[in-house]
């Protein structure tokens, strides 16, 4: 009994082995021979698409293509398996919510979708959306150009700087403005206009449109003259008359309504004070409501600033002077300031080689500013300063500007003294960057000069052991 299992055993194996062992010609349709097996290259794991070519762990063959079974990505060779995906090359745990990082985080085979966020600039908030790992594409509004418009087109926290306007107050609606109520505004601002044309802002009947009315003592079309135009007058009646009326400087004449034999005519403007040019003595000479004004400007305009200081002007040790005259004056009624850079030189080094000195003493600077005659002192400054590197951005190492108690109400002028060391065979000389400006708050502004005088004093009495 025992043989005759072990014979049928043989048998079936010999009939196995026949089975699956086969040549190139002997396959089925659809296999190939691989290896001298018949296998079906579109299903066989450790044959996919060609002999030989195994499917890594987890993946099947399919058509003949190695892939994931149930379609999850594979990282190199493997598949991730259940509740993993494939990022960056390694299977990493599924999330409930997705992350803006280029991975698909919750294993749904999207990258990064529907992730938004809020965003802001200088304009105000928006939203921003997720693409391959990068937050772009912001929807806040884009500063654009500054327009007037009563409105920060630019987002930078001014509204209408640069493109404002002068405006006049229109109060009596006549689109005609008053020249003394100035705003900066945007032309169609209510209540304000862009001309200035209007000689009596109260009253809509009288602006340069208007018609001239005789016999009412008044200029109704604003052009300086009183009825012109008029071809008849009450006998005996006077009215103003001029050029200029009564602003400035200026004052009406009168004529006087009489008849000279072709019936009643106004005769000549007597008395009265008519524009002339203007001059710089605090008045308003030609009658436009405005003193000084349209006269030549600063002599030292060019230098308003730090950077644009006049100089170096030498002041030498001992030896005259430096004077300079200037005005603090615009002719667009801006305020002015003006810098110079003052270099005071030693010429003591001599003394070095005489063997009992072995040192040089001290140094004085004295500077005064005097104020146009008329001017309040106290609307006037001159500053003093000592910078790092002698440049205007260096640090400060020295400031000294005036005040009450360097005014000298005997000289009518400002007097400030700066005193230093003198080192024997060193540099000894001394840069100042000096500004004359209106004090504080103040307008100081004059078309009259005003004077500013530097002398360096050697004071041999100061000296101190080296």
């Amino acid at each position: 009994m025992k043989a005759t299992v072990w014979i049928f055993s043989a048998l079936l194996i010999a009939a196995l082995a026949f089975a699956t062992a086969c040549d190139d010609g002997a396959c089925a349709t659809g296999e190939t021979s691989c290896g001298g097996a018949c296998v079906n290259v579109n299903s066989d794991a450790n044959n996919c698409g060609t002999c030989g070519n195994a499917c890594g762990t987890g993946q099947i063959c399919s058509g003949g293509d190695c892939v994931c079974e149930g379609g999850i990505p594979p990282c190199g060779s493997v598949c991730c398996p259940s509740g993993q995906t494939c990022n960056g090359g390694s299977c990493t745990a599924c999330s409930d919510r997705e992350a803006c990082n280029g991975l698909d985080d919750n294993c749904d085979g999207q990258i990064d979708e529907n992730l938004t966020q809020p965003c802001n600039n200088a304009c105000g908030a928006g939203t921003e959306t997720c693409t391959n790992g990068s937050w772009t594409g912001c929807t806040a509004p884009t500063p654009g150009t500054e327009v007037c418009n009563g409105a920060d087109d630019d987002c930078d926290g001014q509204t209408d700087e640069g493109v404002a306007v002068t405006l006049y107050q229109d109060s009596d609606n006549d689109t005609f403005g008053n020249v003394d109520a100035t705003i900066q505004g945007c032309p169609g601002d209510e209540g304000y206009v862009e001309n200035h044309d209007d000689c009596d802002d109260t009253d809509e009947n009288i602006n340069p449109n208007a018609d001239e009315a005789c016999n009412d003592g008044v200029d109704n079309n604003c052009d300086d003259a009183i009825d012109e135009g008029c071809t008849g007058c009450v006998l005996g009646n006077t009215q103003q008359c001029g050029e200029g009326g009564d602003t400035g400087e200026c004052e009406w004449g009168s004529q006087q309504c009489a008849d000279v034999g072709d019936g009643p005519v106004w005769g000549e403007c007597e008395g009265g004070t008519r524009p002339v040019a203007e001059t710089c003595d605090g008045l308003d000479n030609d009658c436009d409501g405005t003193e000084d004004d349209g006269l030549a400007g600063d002599t030292y305009e060019n230098n308003d600033t730090c950077a644009t200081a006049r100089g170096p002007l030498e002041v030498e040790q001992d030896g005259d002077p430096l004077a300079i005259n200037a005005t603090l004056y615009k002719t667009d009624g801006h305020p002015d300031e003006d810098w110079f850079i003052i270099l005071a030189t030693e010429n003591t080094d001599w003394y070095c080689g005489i063997p009992w000195i072995d040192n040089e003493c001290a140094y004085y600077l004295a500077a005064t500013l005097t104020p146009p005659s008329g001017e309040l002192p106290e609307d006037w400054e001159l500053c003093l300063y000592q910078r790092e590197d002698d440049t205007c951005d260096g640090t400060v190492l020295f400031e000294l500007c005036t005040d009450a108690d360097h005014w000298n109400s005997d000289t009518g002028a400002y007097e400030l003294n700066i005193r230093w060391e003198g080192v024997c065979g060193g540099n000894d000389d001394l840069q100042l960057f000096t500004v004359v400006r209106a004090a504080g708050s103040a307008t100081a502004a004059s078309c009259q000069e005003y004077g500013l005088s530097f002398e360096m004093i050697y004071v041999e009495e100061e000296c101190t052991d080296a």
